[in-house]
């Protein structure tokens, strides 16, 4: 009897801890690259580097509840603006990709994630063209991606 509550109990741990691993790309797909602008400097992190894979973790935990779209848009001069003066990621994807959020679908080849300043709670997803649109938020605070990066 003492067998079987224990394989019981064993079974249960087990199955709890499997079902609370999370795939770090629940929120975006894994990019080709990350492009890091910290006040007009400008560095490329790869697949290779050690560092991908912990930027992708810390800035996954930042999209803890459902996206709501803003009203704030973010238009190339801004974003040209926010590259020279604050601290910003992108993810850059090799070709188009279709995701769902909330009442929205969006096609998008970028993501630009502020870290600093007026829009750092926001995520704005995008494409070559320059265009943003919209930002989805709130994320948390990125006081451990801005960490790894600096």
């Amino acid at each position: 009897m003492r067998k079987i509550i224990f394989s019981v109990i064993v079974i249960a741990i087990l199955l709890c801890g499997c079902s609370s691993t999370k795939n770090i790309y629940s929120y975006f797909q894994e990019p080709k690259e990350i492009v890091i602008y910290d006040n007009g400097k400008e560095k490329t992190i790869n697949k290779s580097d050690d560092k991908f894979i912990e930027i992708l973790e810390a800035n996954n935990k930042r999209f803890e509840s459902q996206l709501v779209a803003y009203k704030v848009t973010l238009d190339e001069k801004t974003l040209s603006e926010m590259k020279k003066k604050e601290l910003l990621i992108e993810f850059v994807y090799p070709k188009k990709i279709k995701t769902k959020l909330k009442h929205d679908s969006k096609e998008y080849d970028k993501i630009i994630i502020p870290l600093t300043g007026d829009l750092k709670s926001l995520v704005f997803y995008g494409e070559n063209s320059g265009d943003f649109g919209s930002g989805y938020g709130p994320l948390l605070s990125p006081d451990e991606v801005i960490r790894l990066i600096k």
